[in-house]
């Protein structure tokens, strides 16, 4: 690691416990993956796991996910609540900060309505922001149905980070997020704070061109891993070229989607793609304790 003064912050790790695993066996990315790492994901990963991967590649704090996902456009949907991350979040206070999945799909007095379950997660329980994978419903980031969820953030203050670009294979999702569509959402809800996941594949230039003229967009490439990421968006963070004075450094943020990838490699791509010091520490903390008030 090329600087040792300071620990890493992943923004986006999926709580794939054991107890609850086994619900996400129906997705599609795990169906392309083949039958060994279905058996992983089976088995799930504990908490003492995720911590001592952590420490293996030196990341200080992780944002857990409570996963809500769905199996396919139409399909069963599989949440994982927020009560079965708080107990790992209380075990490990200083490793842990929680982010609350999303079914845009739930109706007002399910327990999982979004507008009141963030609530409840961030009032009551201290969770730091708001995720969602809007492939695996069908509806489209833009969508008037989403702007109840976008209003609460913004009243909250807590950033939210969804998918972007195509949807995920084998699972008849959509393309509902590509990264032009959040310019809508941002120039209605001006202060609310967007991390765009996974890249925006196979419009990076264009989600570039938004953090760029849209002051609280923000990329995240947890997909795919550093050594892939794209040369726009690799130039952007450098604040090389066309991006020179751009503030870049200040708006890309890292993390894993774990278990899509583990900390320590994934740091050891970083490290490989030659940013200066200061930039590779905003990359991979400061950044993230900004946006989440760390």
């Amino acid at each position: 690691m090329s600087d040792t003064n300071y620990k890493a912050v992943d923004i986006s790790i999926n709580a794939f416990l054991p107890e609850s695993s086994y619900k996400h066996l129906s997705l599609g990315l795990w169906k392309a993956s083949g039958p060994s790492y279905e058996e992983k994901i089976r088995k799930g990963w504990t908490a003492e796991y995720m911590v001592e991967m952590m420490d293996r590649g030196n990341v200080e704090l992780s944002c857990l996910i409570s996963l809500c996902s769905a199996n396919g456009v139409g399909g069963e949907e599989l949440i994982v609540p927020i009560e079965e991350i708080i107990p790992v979040i209380q075990k490990y206070p200083k490793r842990f900060v929680g982010l609350v999945g999303l079914s845009p799909l739930q109706k007002w007095g399910s327990p999982y309505y979004p507008p009141t379950y963030i609530e409840r997660a961030v009032k009551e329980h201290g969770f730091k922001g708001v995720h969602m994978y809007p492939h695996w419903f069908g509806i489209r980031v833009n969508d008037r149905r989403m702007y109840p969820i976008y209003e609460k953030c913004a009243e909250l203050d807590v950033p939210i980070s969804f998918q972007t670009g195509q949807g995920t294979m084998r699972s008849n999702s959509r393309v509902v997020a590509r990264p032009i569509w959040i310019d809508e959402i941002v120039r209605d809800f001006p202060t609310l704070k967007v991390i765009a996941l996974h890249s925006g594949y196979p419009w990076e230039d264009e989600l570039v061109a938004l953090a760029i003229t849209n002051e609280h967009v923000y990329i995240c490439p947890d997909v795919p891993p550093p050594r892939l990421w794209h040369a726009s968006i690799l130039s952007y963070l450098k604040e090389e070229g066309r991006f020179e004075g751009m503030s870049g450094s200040d708006k890309v943020l890292w993390a894993t989607d774990f278990p899509l990838q583990e900390p320590d490699k994934s740091l050891k791509e970083v490290d490989a793609l030659g940013l200066t010091p200061e930039i590779r520490r905003k990359l991979v903390r400061d950044n993230a304790i900004k946006l989440f008030k760390l």
